[in-house]
């Protein structure tokens, strides 16, 4: 069985991620051999040593045929209309080959389950002829819903284990190097503390030495962010305070646990935190307390010192019932409480924004020009910027401060850093709204420093078409992808040398020659910085970029301008080593909140 007919590539990714990060699968790794490995994972899952098609095969032959095919015929003779219908198809399906029958075999358990899984219910099949055979009819029907059953358990184990036998034997290899390496640099991971921690608690050798010394030496355990603790943690964790309340210690003194988390924020489940896990270690944490004569509190701390009233209203109503309260809390469990009585706040909700299409085409027109389309989020980043403009113009009032709102009042939180963000900065200074921009910026994502990046490879090795190319049509080139199509079709030679023996027959080939020339001449001898500053100064880089980007492109250009001074500060005077740099470190930004103002 392939992965690809299983899976897709995110998934695929996630899988692979989780594996990773799996503290069972390392340990098992070093102590037995990949087959060892699968044959437990195939016996723990109980699957049958044969595959899904042998399976089916060997579900095609029906070992009370004969007796079913009666029953199925009396139904047909004298059961309902309903009855000898379905009847029938059941017959149709038992005089097919035993092929046919294995291809067709979900139309097999279509008749007897229904689209839930459950057994269908056949009583009103009967009819009033049948009712004297009723028991007889269903004992043999019974049966083979019951066969049919143990036949679906067994293939999805046997796809299962073989889906892990496959993954098991793409990432052990890679999990194995990835270790090898570690171990020749002395390193280790995140998810290796843990394993060799939960190791040293599973030796009988050494497991009666530590729990001594730390009975001596730990009065008190604290839990903080336990909705985030993976089950090994949870292990360690319940490990260390097994002597606490396993009778009298090395110490006479009182100690205690105190766990605190919010299951409503668990985000770490790729490191294998589990909500099930929060609740299992709750209740064995309350059972030895208990059990040892101690108090246990199990408290609620449902006081919220941030939010005010409306917000926390919100967040009880969402998490009153449905998919947001499975596994969160019991329905109409969750009632926060408030401490900022009286203070002004509002939750209000927008309807979803839609996207704007583009007029579609009659058949086999082609269209003169790009036509405007305008995504979902474009479309809430103009709403976004709408309200806040028309709030500073109208003079809203901001009741907790008696005064006016201001820019610096508007604090815009969003899920994840994509193209809303970069959307919302630009209709805000488009609207002529200060705005601080992103609260924090990885650099080489900027779409302006990825056209400067695209500017230094292009002068680091000029007859590097694709690199050239990138820079052609970036800001700083000015070609658009017609005149890039009509340099590039048909070039004997590199792009570089096309478009400098091509120069004088187009405006736009001519103006990024004298651009690219004017620092080509210049990059061999001179910072970074001032290679940049050069770019975006005299050659008119900066105004370029911002005609076509906007103004929100200002940030990140100043910003990697400021990291090529660092550098020039701090290294040689090279590019290469510069460009490099910047990429392997992926440089970010961050700005704190309150350092937006006005």
């Amino acid at each position: 069985m392939a992965l690809a007919e299983e899976t897709n590539e995110v998934e695929f990714a996630a899988l692979v991620a989780q594996f990773a990060n799996e503290n069972e699968i390392h340990s098992l790794l070093q102590q037995f051999t990949l087959d060892a490995i699968i044959a437990m994972q195939r016996a723990a899952l109980n699957a049958p040593d044969t595959t899904q098609e042998q399976i089916l095969i060997e579900a095609a032959t029906l070992p009370r045929e004969p007796h079913l095919i009666r029953a199925f015929s009396r139904f047909v003779e004298l059961g309902n209309p309903s009855g000898a219908k379905w009847a029938q198809e059941c017959l149709n399906w038992l005089a097919q080959d035993h092929g046919t029958r294995q291809v067709e075999w979900a139309e097999w358990i279509g008749a007897h389950f229904t689209g839930k899984g459950t057994r269908r219910v056949l009583t009103g099949y009967l009819g009033k002829k049948l009712t004297g055979e009723r028991d007889a009819l269903f004992m043999e029907l019974d049966a083979e819903h019951a066969r049919i059953e143990a036949i679906e358990e067994a293939r999805r184990a046997a796809r299962l284990a073989s889906f892990n036998a496959h993954l098991l034997a793409l990432v052990a290899p890679i999990l194995q190097v990835d270790g090898a390496k570690k171990a020749e640099q002395a390193m280790l991971a995140y998810t290796d503390l843990i394993t060799i921690t939960l190791d040293l608690f599973k030796k009988p050798e050494d497991i009666a030495w530590i729990l001594y010394k730390l009975d001596g030496g730990i009065d008190h355990l604290l839990l903080d962010e336990v909705q985030d603790t993976a089950p090994a943690q949870w292990q360690i964790a319940d490990a260390i305070a097994g002597e606490f309340f396993a009778g009298k210690g090395a110490r006479d003194l009182h100690r205690s646990i105190f766990a605190v988390g919010d299951p409503k924020q668990s985000i770490f489940s790729f490191q294998g935190a589990d909500l099930e896990s929060f609740q299992t270690y709750r209740k064995a944490f309350r059972d030895k307390v208990t059990s040892a004569g101690q108090q246990w509190l199990d408290g609620q701390l449902s006081v919220s010192f941030r939010s005010t009233e409306p917000i926390l209203k919100l967040v009880d109503a969402v998490f009153a019932q449905g998919t947001a309260c499975e596994g969160v809390c019991k329905p109409g469990s969750l009632h926060h409480q408030v401490s900022r009585i009286g203070q002004a706040g509002k939750a209000a909700l927008w309807p979803l924004s839609k996207p704007a299409t583009a007029d579609a085409l009659a058949a086999w027109d082609v269209p003169d020009d790009y036509a405007l389309a305008e995504s979902a989020k474009t479309a809430l980043a103009a709403q976004i910027a709408a309200h806040i403009k028309t709030s500073l113009t109208s003079g809203v009032l901001l009741p907790s401060r008696h005064r006016k709102v201001t820019p610096g009042d508007f604090l815009i939180l969003v899920r994840k850093r994509d193209e809303l963000v970069t959307a919302i900065t630009r209709a805000c200074k488009t609207a002529d709204i200060p705005i601080a921009g992103l609260d924090r910026m990885v650099l080489p994502e900027q779409q302006a420093v990825s056209d400067l990046l695209a500017l230094c490879d292009a002068l680091l090795l000029p007859r590097d078409d694709l690199a050239f190319g990138q820079f052609l049509v970036s800001p700083l080139g000015g070609l658009s992808d017609e005149s890039l199509m009509s340099l590039a079709l048909g070039r004997k030679n590199s792009l570089v040398a096309a478009l400098f023996a091509r120069r004088i027959e187009r405006p736009d080939w001519a103006a990024a020659v004298g651009f690219f020339q004017t620092l080509l001449q210049q990059v061999d001898y001179i910072s970074p910085y001032a290679l940049l500053s050069e770019a975006l100064g005299p050659l008119g880089g900066r105004a370029k970029l911002l005609q076509r980007l906007g103004p929100e492109a200002a940030e990140p250009i100043d910003e990697m301008l400021a990291e090529a001074q660092a550098h020039s500060r701090n290294n040689p005077a090279s590019l290469q080593h510069f460009v490099a740099s910047l990429r392997q470190s992926g440089a970010s930004i961050k700005r704190e909140a309150e350092a937006g103002g006005d």
